[in-house]
């Protein structure tokens, strides 16, 4: 039953052209049109049969197409997809060859000879085809995302954010272009154009979770956390129990960083219950605790961080905020010089470590840890502040 459909149609293609012959000898350009319709047929089942993954069939299909009228182009554009997806760029390249002999500006094999050099990881001819399709068919979006999928590749990423903008006011607004636009902002980090692109993409599709996430990602690094917090609710009133962690983790941090703490409490604790040997939830829960003035549960939490990963700066930055809130002053210094140790980079634990010393009365150490962290960040008031406090006598 697999290929009835196929049967059917070349039996009635038969019993027609018997009763073409029982009705006399048909003119030539009679004949030609007929066996160009019938080669139009054959190329249809061969569509089918590709679309479905039935490579050998579609190819053959499409021969006897070709076979019934040669210059019909789209047979032989199928042969060279399936040749393509075959990997026989040999011959793809040939049935592209003799395409291009008798259309040599159709847009089509122009881009097909680009997604074979592409696949060739050939990507500088690749890109020239690619563009060279863009400038015959102007409005084709398929040929624009290809175009900028392969100059990102090439680390053009500014060049192809550039081509996206000045192509979007010319082209039908859809949501796979503005994601594309979204996503390139992201790679060059233009955090609140990727925002942009995404929020026009998830008006036009408002129930792609993808979209919707990427959406989130871009308001979270953009330091729209509100509007995070909005688009991560959504996501979880939709998913449901299918939520993925990093949506939850990011919805807690959204919280947080929306000054939200209780309800990153909320979401942290249920991380932990759910994934207990991941470090980076405890980190959350520790730091959401402690914004939420739960010094216990945020030492607890620090603790188990550490314990899962001692390599965990910001559960180190936690634990020893809260052993010096508590006057514990040497357990905070000894803790705060063995994670300066693993991150001697880390301007934040420099600073706190500098604290604990002052706290010590070692102030020549607390002005030296300061002193290292305003080098590493320059930028950084409060390692400056901190500097200029312990100098004072």
């Amino acid at each position: 039953m697999k290929y009835a459909w196929t049967v059917m149609i070349s039996g009635l293609l038969m019993g027609l052209a018997g009763c073409m012959a029982h009705q006399g000898t048909p003119r030539a350009e009679a004949q030609r049109r007929w066996a160009e319709t019938r080669g139009r047929v054959l190329n249809g089942v061969a569509e089918e049969q590709f679309n479905a993954g039935d490579f050998e069939n579609a190819q053959r299909s499409a021969a006897e197409s070709l076979k019934l009228a040669p210059d019909l182009l789209e047979p032989r554009l199928l042969m060279a997809r399936v040749a393509i997806e075959q990997g026989k760029f040999v011959d793809a390249d040939e049935h592209l060859k003799q395409a291009a002999s008798k259309d040599p500006n159709q847009p089509r094999i122009v881009y097909l000879q680009a997604i074979v050099e592409e696949r060739r990881e050939h990507y500088p001819e690749a890109l020239k085809l690619y563009e060279r399709a863009g400038e015959l068919d102007s409005k084709n979006q398929a040929y624009l995302l290809a175009t900028v999928e392969v100059m990102v590749r090439l680390d053009r990423a500014e060049e192809a954010l550039a081509l996206l903008e000045s192509k979007l006011p010319t082209m039908d607004p859809t949501a796979g272009l503005y994601s594309a636009a979204g996503k390139v902002a992201t790679l060059v980090e233009k955090h609140d154009k990727a925002a942009m692109y995404y929020s026009r993409a998830h008006a036009l599709w408002p129930d792609n979770n993808e979209i919707q996430s990427q959406l989130a990602k871009a308001y979270y690094f953009s330091g729209q956390h509100a509007q995070a917090v909005r688009e991560l609710e959504e996501l979880v009133a939709r998913t449901k129990d299918e939520t993925p962690t990093w949506v939850l983790s990011m919805l807690g941090q959204s919280y947080l960083a929306d000054q939200q703490a209780s309800k990153a409490k909320e979401i942290f604790t249920q991380l932990t219950s759910k994934e207990p040997r991941v470090a980076s939830h405890w980190v959350g829960l520790a730091k959401a605790a402690l914004a939420a003035g739960d010094a216990t549960r945020a030492m607890a939490s620090a603790r188990a961080a550490i314990a899962l990963d001692p390599a965990q700066a910001e559960a180190s930055v936690v634990l020893g905020y809260v052993l010096l809130k508590q006057g514990q002053n040497q357990k905070a210094n000894s803790m705060l010089v063995g994670a300066a140790r693993l991150h001697p980079d880390n301007p934040t634990l420099l600073c706190l470590l500098g604290r604990s010393y002052d706290a010590l009365k070692q102030h020549e150490q607390a002005l030296k840890c300061y002193k290292a962290a305003a080098a590493i960040q320059p930028g950084n008031r409060f390692a400056q502040m901190l500097a200029t406090d312990s100098a004072q006598p």
